[in-house]
């Protein structure tokens, strides 16, 4: 005599025959053992053990649906992250933060049984979460199903969408897309106009923004600062030398030659930005420093520095580096293991010219789009 099952376990099986099984790659196994292998203790070392076998299984799977996705850009990607929270989630692009739990291969063969533990500190703003149950004897990872949201901290499968409404959802789903960020316009800073985050050096020399500002009127107070700035346009580098430091704690105004008024008669102005550098330098910041004077013929002269904020030193390998209205480099220059800061060589372009700087650091990159 047929019986007809319960609700719960018919919707079970019907997960079940969606699910997509998955093998677990060698390459996958290697770098979950990496980090987990930077963990401290036995019990974080298997959770991002699983986390990371879990990422890889989505990720491979969003790459055979030709999904794009960006690894590097995860949180379970960041080994800074992964030391301090439960992280699994996958970038896919231009989508957002999809979110990866795993759960043992036997827990969720168990009907009524919580299929997974959704961590406290899981973001507010992960477009979803994809439930991998991890076999690791078998070296087989399942895509189970997916929830978009959940307000507990334990999924049932009955619970679950398919992998196939997983897809259909992302199909439909679409962030903002970003307007790009206007070129900033040089030529309003002589009227005292700046975009955000730019401010003229003077208002920075009023502030105490990040401790910058003491170092800086201590510098404009000293004439013998300055330095002959033609050697660092030979170079590239200014000689650290002459570096101001407070308490381990410098803004290395050794050379603001570039930043001086040569010629009363000319109309000169000075701005700077603060730049966050990221986690992976404990939340370093730099300050790149831009000058210009109006030159005849309707020329502006420019010149660029980035310097230290809190550090004596800038990061080793930091590159300061102006690009054309193409994108082709025009200029470069990289830190070296004791540079207090560094500086384009000075140029002079025409009004409406177009041009980029770059403060290029490892994976870091910030780019500054300006128009003459």
């Amino acid at each position: 005599m047929n019986r007809t099952l319960p609700v719960m376990t018919r919707t079970i099986n019907h997960i079940l025959e969606k699910s997509i099984p998955l093998p677990i790659t060698t390459a996958a196994v290697r770098i979950a053992r990496q980090f987990a292998d930077q963990q401290l203790t036995p019990e974080k070392q298997q959770q991002v053990y699983f986390n990371t076998l879990a990422v890889c299984a989505v990720h491979d799977y969003m790459q055979m649906m030709d999904i794009p996705t960006d690894l590097k850009a995860s949180d379970s990607w960041n080994p800074a992250i992964r030391i301090y929270h439960d992280a699994a989630d996958l970038k896919l692009t231009r989508l957002g933060q999809l979110e990866c739990r795993p759960i043992p291969a036997t827990c969720w063969q168990k009907s009524g049984q919580p299929i997974c533990y959704i961590p406290p500190e899981m973001p507010d703003d992960r477009i979803g979460i994809v439930v991998v149950a991890i076999d690791d004897l078998r070296q087989e990872a399942t895509l189970l199903g997916f929830v978009e949201k959940t307000a507990t901290s334990e999924l049932y499968i009955n619970q679950l969408q398919t992998i196939d409404d997983l897809l259909a959802y992302l199909e439909r789903l679409e962030l903002p897309i970003v307007a790009p960020v206007p070129a900033v316009k040089l030529s309003q800073w002589f009227q005292n106009i700046f975009a955000t985050g730019w401010q003229s050096l003077e208002a920075l020399l009023s502030s105490n923004a990040a401790n910058l500002a003491p170092m800086l009127r201590k510098s404009a107070r000293n004439p013998g600062f300055f330095l002959d700035e033609t050697r660092s346009q030979e170079t590239g580098f200014l000689g650290s030398e002459r570096s101001l430091t407070t308490n381990n704690k410098s803004f290395s105004a050794a050379n603001l030659k570039c930043f001086e008024q040569r010629d009363a008669t000319k109309s000169s102005i000075k701005a700077a930005k603060l730049i966050d550098l990221g986690i992976q330098l404990g939340n370093q910041s730099v300050v790149l420093l831009m000058a210009l004077t109006s030159e005849e013929n309707e020329k502006v002269g420019i010149s660029v520095q980035v310097h230290p904020t809190l550090e004596k030193y800038l990061p080793p390998n930091l590159k300061l580096v102006m690009l054309s209205q193409t994108g082709e480099t025009v200029q470069e220059v990289a830190s070296r293991s004791q540079d207090n800061f560094i500086q384009l060589r000075r140029f002079k372009t025409q009004r409406g010219t177009c041009f980029s700087i770059q403060v290029h650091l490892d994976d870091l990159n910030i780019t500054e789009d300006f128009t003459v």
